[in-house]
C-alpha cells in the first residue's frame, strides 16, 4: 500500500535532474546526466531504469513502474501499491488577466520534489511543454492536457530562482554576521586579557546591530 511522505532535504546541497517525457528526451541525454541525482517522470524510467526517483502522480500504475527500483512516489492512495504518497498536486497557473486554472502534472511535481529535497540546482530535461508528443511513441494527447503547461513551467521557473536567490543572500547575510561575531568575540578576549593585565583597549567596542531573524540562531549558544 501507499505510504504518506512528508519530504524532507535529504538532498540538501546537491544538482538534481529531472528526466520528463517530452520528444526531446534520449537516452544520450539521460545518460549524460547521469553523475547527478535522476528523477525520472513515467515512462523515461525506461532511459534511466537506475534512477533515484520515479514520480508518477496519477493513478492505475502499470507494472514497470512497479517495478522500478529507486523511490517511487504518486498522488494517489492505492493499497495494491507499494510507493510513497505526497497527495494530489495542482499548479495554479494564470492564463490572461480573467482566467486562472489549476493543471496537474507529474513533470512539475517532480520539480517541486526536487526542490523539496534540497536540490541547489534543478536540470530540466525532456520538457517541451508546446509539444504534445512523448519521446517513446507517436501519440499525442488531446483535450486540455497541455493547457498552461507552458505558463506553469515558466512560472514554477521563475519561483525557484527568487527562492534560491533569497537563500542566497541570506547566505551571505549570515556568513557576515558570523564574521562580525568572531571579530566581537576576539574584542571581547583581548578586553579581558588586558584588563586581567591592568590595561584596556584603545578603543571602546562598538555594539554589533544584528539582523533580527538570525539573533537566535548565531547567539543561542
Amino acid at each position: 500500500m501507499t505510504t504518506t511522505w512528508k519530504i524532507t532535504p535529504d538532498w540538501q546541497g546537491q544538482t538534481v535532474a529531472v528526466l520528463a517525457s517530452g520528444p526531446n528526451m534520449s537516452q544520450e541525454v539521460a545518460d549524460a546526466l547521469r553523475e547527478h541525482r535522476r528523477i525520472v517522470v513515467n515512462h523515461t524510467h525506461r532511459l534511466a531504469p537506475d534512477a533515484d526517483m520515479l514520480v508518477a502522480i496519477d493513478g492505475n500504475w502499470p507494472q514497470e513502474f512497479r517495478d522500478f527500483a529507486g523511490l517511487r512516489v504518486t498522488g494517489i492512495k492505492d493499497d495494491t501499491l507499494d510507493a510513497l504518497y505526497i497527495g494530489p498536486r495542482w499548479e495554479p497557473v494564470r492564463l490572461d488577466a480573467n482566467t486562472v486554472i489549476e493543471i496537474h502534472n507529474s513533470g512539475l511535481t517532480a520539480v517541486r520534489v526536487a526542490a523539496q529535497m534540497g536540490a541547489s540546482r534543478i536540470i530540466l530535461a525532456g520538457f517541451d511543454p508546446e509539444n504534445p508528443r512523448h519521446w517513446y511513441d507517436d501519440e499525442v494527447d488531446t483535450g486540455n492536457v497541455y493547457t498552461g503547461l507552458s505558463k506553469a513551467l515558466e512560472a514554477l521557473t521563475a519561483e525557484l530562482q527568487r527562492t534560491r536567490d533569497r537563500l542566497v543572500r541570506d547566505v551571505v547575510e549570515r556568513d557576515a554576521v558570523l564574521v562580525l561575531v568572531e571579530q566581537l568575540r576576539a574584542r571581547l578576549a583581548e578586553a579581558h586579557r588586558l584588563a586581567a593585565a591592568g590595561l584596556h583597549l584603545a578603543h571602546e567596542l562598538v555594539p554589533v546591530r544584528f539582523p533580527q531573524h538570525f539573533t537566535q540562531a548565531v547567539m543561542g549558544d
